[in-house]
């Protein structure tokens, strides 16, 4: 889309596959193949501009929540694919934790950003807050940088500041 590369991962098995599986995502040994190729194009098109990948697991002690099981099966592979490409914004929810009250954007070599939930936020002790809180993302693309901020529905309001992310520096 206008020149900006958006790659969407999705585990190929779960609990009722494979019971070992869990919650976690499984990426095939092809999908993670297919991964690193079109990363290699996106980041040789412009090497300047983010790379946005989706999964809805997140990475295992990333963001928090992430440390509440294993995430993806494969995540040390995943990880030091990630590890390669530093303009790569990596966007995951599953764990639906408060945007505000909780860490949901970190910077590691990559960008990962966990997207909370629009139905039944949960709080840092991985329960639900039992309010009606709404939240999701709003992403600001510019040619220079990213901008990403929280929003509340429920109250229709912007949540702290936005995390701004250079790019092409």
């Amino acid at each position: 889309m206008e020149d900006y590369h958006f790659l969407f991962l999705s585990g190929e098995a779960y609990r009722d596959v494979d019971a070992n599986v869990k919650e976690d995502a499984y990426l095939s040994p092809e999908q993670l193949t297919w991964f690193k190729d079109r990363l290699a194009l996106a980041s040789t098109a412009d090497a300047d501009k983010p790379i946005f990948v989706f999964l809805h697991q997140p990475l295992v002690h990333t963001l928090g929540g992430s440390d509440q099981e294993l995430g993806v099966v494969q995540h040390e592979e995943l990880r030091a694919i990630l590890n390669q490409y530093p303009n790569v914004v990596f966007f995951t929810g599953h764990t639906h934790w408060n945007l505000e009250t909780t860490e949901q954007i970190k910077q590691l070599t990559f960008l990962a950003v966990g997207s909370s939930s629009v139905r039944e936020v949960w709080n840092a002790k991985n329960e639900p807050e039992g309010s009606a809180a709404s939240q999701s993302l709003v992403v600001d693309v510019f040619a220079d940088r990213i901008a990403i901020q929280g929003r509340e529905h429920s109250d229709k309001k912007w949540l702290g500041t936005p995390f701004v992310k250079k790019y092409g520096e």
